[in-house]
């Protein structure tokens, strides 16, 4: 009697006796394709939210984070290339070279500079 479930028929309102292998049979089949259902809902839910997630990294914020760090890239080479070229005009007028444009008042800080420079190894040689 353990393997029979007693079950109504849609058909009449008497009780029918249905094998219990019969009633496993369609519950699985049942809660199954409700688990298929629900399972493929959340799928479905979870890549929707992945390919916003993705739009939204991938072309907005670094689209304008790389530009803003191109031009910060540029602007900082603008700078050290101007740093560059004047530390090579003044290495040129220390070493003697390209002075014919300078005014007095240059030629005047460039002597302090030389004069500057020369203490030092003036005061070692004095001390040998």
């Amino acid at each position: 009697m353990k393997d029979m479930i007693i079950g109504s028929s849609s058909e009449s309102d008497s009780n029918t006796k249905l094998p219990f292998s019969t009633w496993a049979f369609l519950s699985t089949i049942l809660f199954g394709n409700i688990v298929i259902f629900y399972a493929d809902s959340i799928a479905e839910e979870r890549t929707t939210k992945t390919i916003e997630l993705y739009h939204r990294s991938s072309f907005t914020p670094q689209d304008e984070h790389i530009e803003c760090e191109t031009e910060s890239w540029y602007q900082e080479v603008s700078k050290l290339k101007a740093k560059y070229d004047s530390l090579q005009r003044t290495q040129r007028y220390l070493l003697g070279e390209d002075v014919g444009p300078l005014n007095i008042k240059e030629l005047q800080n460039l002597e302090k500079q030389l004069e500057g420079s020369l203490a030092q190894p003036r005061q070692r040689k004095v001390r040998m």
